[in-house]
């Protein structure tokens, strides 16, 4: 249960974020937009990578943590 909820947390708050650069992209002037676009790059790589990342990590330490009991 309180992985799904961080889950869905992390997901609000991305969406939050993009939807907010969108509207800098859109609205603001050419200052502003290459630099909401570079973050907006950034929020959607660091949003799609960090559930794999992290599973990654998790699983690893999981297999150290068994390696570690059986000694």
């Amino acid at each position: 249960l309180a992985t799904s909820e961080t889950m869905a947390r992390s997901i609000n708050n991305s969406f939050t974020i993009i939807f907010m650069l969108l509207a800098l992209i859109l609205l603001g002037g050419e200052t502003i937009k290459w630099f909401a676009v570079a973050l907006l790059i950034g929020t959607v790589s660091g949003t799609y990578s960090s559930p794999f990342v992290s599973v990654a990590i998790l699983v690893t330490w999981d297999k150290i943590e068994k390696k570690l009991k059986r000694r």
